[in-house]
């Protein structure tokens, strides 16, 4: 038997079941919005968001405790400010572009990995892009782009 409320589905007495999913790239990722209307189109959106400094900073001392992250945070911090506007720039680009081709999505400049050497590296995949997401604490905190896109594609009352 099921536990897990979250997975759960909600019945609410017209033999119609409530499912969901949740996770917390789709909002970043430029190409979902589109991706997840041309599947369903009807869905119902529920979007969390955190204040963004609380969320940045949670993020950091998760990856700090599990030993993933070394740097300090104001290092982390002022790496990542560099970067953003141009994944800003290239988020919007490709979201705006009709082909969806992901490759439009990468930033031309190399991204700064969090580690003592001050490696860089360049985005060139899907997967690429995702990592970057799941180390990024600057970036996956500035939700007004990613609101406005997904507010472009599904109606207010859908979100």
């Amino acid at each position: 038997a099921n536990t897990d409320p979250l997975l759960t589905p909600i019945e609410d007495g017209s033999n119609q079941k409530i499912s969901g999913e949740y996770t917390t790239s789709y909002i970043l990722h430029p190409l979902v919005p589109k991706r997840m209307h041309s599947q369903l189109p009807h869905v119902k959106i529920i979007m969390l968001l955190r204040n963004p400094i609380d969320r940045a900073y949670s993020h950091y001392t998760m990856s700090k405790r599990a030993q993933l992250e070394t740097l300090s945070f104001e290092e982390v911090i002022e790496k990542e400010f560099g970067e953003i506007e141009e994944l800003r720039l290239r988020s919007r680009e490709c979201f705006n572009d009709n082909s969806c081709d992901v490759s439009k999505c990468f930033p031309h400049e190399p991204m700064h990995r969090h580690d003592e050497n001050h490696s860089t590296f360049y985005m060139r995949s899907e997967k690429d892009m995702k990592d970057y997401y799941y180390i990024s604490y600057l970036f996956r905190s500035i939700y007004d782009d990613s609101v406005e896109r997904w507010l472009s594609v599904y109606p207010r009352e859908q979100i």
